[in-house]
């Protein structure tokens, strides 16, 4: 099985697991050239109904006035700086250094609701240690995007299990209330992973045997924009082409070898689709010797794989790489399409 030197959480996080103010909450905000939209992060962690919170912000060797903006709050967050080392890093230095019992993570350039943190707060019981809620899209200029909707409603996760769930939908990094001990015995986020580090932490943490809650309510808002320093946007495949192809044989070494009862076959499955994903839209950026790569690792994980609806059907009268290819051709044709549109209203 393929491996990758992936697995470096920060231990250092476990030694300091217990240590902990009961109650307080602590927002941890990683920034790094957030420089037009930290102020509002700031202002949704200060505005919490919620009256126990310490906010932090780790600023992430930010070359704009992301600093300047900051320090304009100098007496209400603490400022945490050093050099660029990116956002797995900063919220492991923001959680290393953080006092609550409770965590809530907070992308600079994402909003929380002014409820946020009460509203998950009272679903905690014994023996939860993560509260989930939903969120909404928005521009760069705060609108809403409609056509992003939040799945969790639909409470997949008690058909497909929960570790599947992580996969299928993800549970992004702000719509989760964590508890500070769980977080830390994990060791936070792995910072070998620049991408897929939510699904990672939080499969980690639930094979650790930390259990989840969902509470329905939109607790924040996903910023979609094309700043030079926002991850999503280039392709993935531009930086570490094989990266999804080794992360999908790390995370399902991770459940074969836990203890964890979800089946180890069906988590194939679900790594097996993720990479069929991958590779259609791989085939449709006109990377087709990569897609090919990725449709032989998805066999490998999963033989005899179909994909389900009429690629499945495709798959099974043509074979997978047909389907592929021709899911491929179909997002081509639909960016096209979408793009002469945007250009005929403008």
């Amino acid at each position: 099985m393929n491996s990758q030197p992936y697995g470096r959480p920060r231990s250092s996080l476990s030694e300091v697991a217990a240590d902990y103010v009961p109650g307080l909450v602590s927002v941890i905000i990683p920034c790094y050239n957030a420089e037009p939209f930290v102020a509002e992060a700031i202002e949704s962690a200060l505005s919490q109904t919620y009256g126990e919170i310490e906010v932090l912000v780790v600023d992430d060797g930010s070359t704009d006035n992301s600093l300047d903006v900051i320090g304009q709050y100098e007496d209400r967050v603490t400022l945490l700086s050093g050099p660029n080392r990116g956002a797995c890093a900063a919220r492991n230095t923001g959680l290393q250094h953080s006092h609550g019992e409770f965590i809530q993570f907070l992308d600079a350039d994402d909003t929380l609701e002014p409820s946020a943190i009460a509203a998950r707060l009272v679903a905690f019981t014994a023996d939860v240690d993560l509260v989930f809620g939903d969120l909404i899209h928005i521009g760069e200029d705060g609108s809403h995007i409609p056509w992003y909707v939040s799945q969790h409603p639909k409470r997949l996760w008690e058909s497909v299990g929960m570790i599947n769930y992580i996969f299928i939908n993800n549970i992004y990094t702000l719509e989760p209330l964590h508890r500070r001990s769980a977080a830390c015995s994990v060791g936070g986020f792995d910072e070998s992973i620049p991408r897929g580090q939510e699904p990672d932490f939080h499969l980690r943490l639930y094979l650790a045997g930390h259990r989840f809650a969902y509470r329905e309510g939109v607790v924040g808002c996903f910023r979609q924009h094309d700043s030079p320093t926002r991850v999503g946007r280039s392709g993935w495949w531009t930086e570490d082409p094989e990266r999804y192809i080794s992360l999908a044989y790390h995370w399902v070494r991770l459940v074969s070898e836990s203890s964890c009862d979800a089946s180890s076959e069906r988590f194939r499955r679900t790594m097996a689709a993720m990479l069929c994903g991958h590779a259609v839209q791989l085939y449709a950026a006109k990377e087709q010797a990569l897609a090919r790569r990725h449709h032989d690792a998805l066999l490998d994980l999963y033989p005899g794989f179909l994909p389900h609806g009429a690629a499945g059907r495709v798959s099974q009268a043509m074979g997978l790489w047909t389907a592929i290819r021709v899911g491929g051709l179909r997002a081509r044709i639909r960016e096209r399409l979408s793009s002469r549109q945007s250009w005929q209203r403008t």
